[in-house]
């Protein structure tokens, strides 16, 4: 019995830790620029959960997907008439793909492959939300880069993934599977929001 006890102890003690929470260190990546998010009417930081948030870091951020899923949470006591999602290649006026969508509380997510649209590979895009009021007035705007580049080795995991920048996927892979590290990983790029799992 004791040698039982033990033996679950020790595997207990030693177990793989891979889903734990907190384990996930993301990087940016190399040589990217420290593009700011653009915001107006709102703020980005400490008081972020109680405000609308693009759910990627402030600096330039890497995809290995052509069509990667974009994600941004909105609180549910915020009253809007609708949202309006752009795609744009960096330098670029005119947008390569803008669409308005009802403005529902919560989780919310903009798929490329749902409208046909595919990154080039190599290129800098910016990708943006604008909160309609009522009124149809513009009351805020938030934008990040994104850039969509194949890993220069195998990325195995989600770790490895998260090291070489590539936040997209890391945070693909989290909230398909409703990882309670989705908000750890969140937390490392000052993002604050409401436990998502």
């Amino acid at each position: 019995m004791k040698k039982y006890l033990f033996v679950s102890l020790f595997a207990v003690i030693f177990a793989p830790t891979v889903n734990a929470v907190g384990l996930l260190n993301y990087k940016p990546p190399g040589g990217s620029t420290a593009t700011q998010m653009h915001s107006t009417g709102g703020t980005r930081g400490l008081a972020a959960a109680a405000n609308v948030q693009i759910l990627a870091p402030k600096e330039i951020a890497l995809t290995t997907k052509a069509q990667p899923i974009l994600y941004w949470y909105q609180p549910s006591q915020l009253k809007l008439a609708s949202v309006e999602v752009a795609l744009t290649k960096s330098g670029e006026a005119e947008p390569v793909l803008k669409k308005s969508l009802p403005a529902t509380a919560g989780l919310q997510h903009f798929s490329l492959s749902d409208y046909d649209v595919t990154l080039e590979a190599g290129i800098e895009y910016v990708w943006a939300i604008s909160l309609i009021d009522n009124d149809g007035k513009e009351t805020k705007k938030l934008s990040v880069n994104l850039r969509y580049q194949e890993a220069t080795e195998p990325l195995t995991t989600i770790e490895e993934q998260a090291q070489a920048g590539y936040w997209y996927d890391v945070l693909q892979t989290l909230i398909d599977s409703k990882s309670p590290q989705t908000n750890e990983l969140l937390k490392q790029v000052g993002i604050l929001v409401p436990a998502l799992f």
